[in-house]
């Protein structure tokens, strides 16, 4: 028999809490991704294992390197940064209010600035020429990821009357979909920011602190997500994004906490399939202003 799929519709209006008060339901799935649980590493039996994941990390790096990486689009652009980061921050919100996993946001920005990376095709500098266009795009990437990641229905009549208000019509919303798809040739599956911090995790001594790594990773996973608000570090390495995340918060550390990590050598291994040595050249601050923005201060780890 063939499993039933979620439609958005359902999860956006459907359900209660108990308390009398509408509240949008989540799969099991969602739950256990939007609560992060208590980070459990692995205690690798062997070095070879060790080995194992760092292969595997840098055969994300080669990923992310190639088709999978954005292009600086904002230029001779009639809209900003500031529209990109309204559009992002929209996304974060939606999937709050229907309490579905934030991963999928970052994916949908992931998918947005790819597509808009393609200048010179007609329908991407549509996007680059006003805030209609430039909005459809991103609602289109966002139901393509809730589609692909969430395994999500998503049923363009609910997204162009409720989540659009009858701003774009249905077939508007399906046209911009599969513009997107093709212009991504439907390479869909690039590791993200948040893959990156989960395998670096996962390189942590046998011996570190599970309740130190958890709110480190909560707090990190925080940073990753104000990073993709911000065009600019959005266009960073994915890899680069997460390793400078921990290595900034280890930096505000107190020698206990890092010591209850073995941050030394867990760095130390991050650093080797980073290309870095030292582990003083790793740290480098994410500064966060008022607007949540933030910036690079140190790109000696990209």
């Amino acid at each position: 028999m063939k499993a039933q799929r979620r439609t958005l519709t359902a999860v956006c209006h459907d359900g209660s809490n108990g308390n009398g008060a509408d509240e949008c339901p989540t799969s099991k799935r969602s739950r256990t991704t939007s609560q992060q649980p208590l980070f459990k590493h692995h205690h690798y039996a062997s070095a070879f294992q060790i080995v194992d994941k760092i292969s595997i990390i840098q055969a994300m790096k080669v990923q992310e390197a190639s088709i999978y990486r954005p292009a600086h689009y904002l230029y001779q652009a009639n809209v900003s940064a500031e529209d990109r980061k309204s559009l992002c921050q929209w996304g974060f919100d939606i999937l709050n209010a229907c309490k579905v996993n934030r991963d999928i946001a970052v994916i949908a920005i992931g998918y947005f600035d790819r597509f808009l990376s393609h200048r010179g095709l007609r329908v991407v500098e549509a996007c680059l020429g006003n805030q209609r266009e430039l909005q459809l795009a991103f609602i289109s990437c966002l139901v393509i990821a809730l589609k692909g990641r969430e395994s999500m229905e998503v049923k363009p009549q609910f997204v162009a009357e409720t989540m659009c208000e009858d701003m774009y019509h249905p077939e508007e919303i399906v046209g911009m979909e599969i513009e997107i798809l093709r212009t991504l040739s439907w390479f869909l599956n690039g590791p993200t920011p948040k893959d990156f911090l989960e395998h670096f995790m996962e390189l942590l001594p046998a011996d570190s602190n599970d309740e130190v790594a958890s709110n480190l990773r909560e707090l990190a996973c925080k940073k990753l997500e104000m990073s993709m608000l911000d065009y600019h570090l959005a266009l960073e390495l994915p890899s680069s994004l997460a390793h400078v995340s921990i290595a900034s918060l280890l930096q505000d550390m107190g020698d206990e906490e890092r010591n209850q990590l073995g941050a030394a050598s867990w760095m130390s291994r991050i650093g080797f399939v980073m290309g870095v040595s030292g582990v003083r050249n790793q740290l480098a601050d994410i500064d966060e202003d008022e607007d949540t923005s933030c910036t690079l201060s140190n790109s000696s780890c990209l």
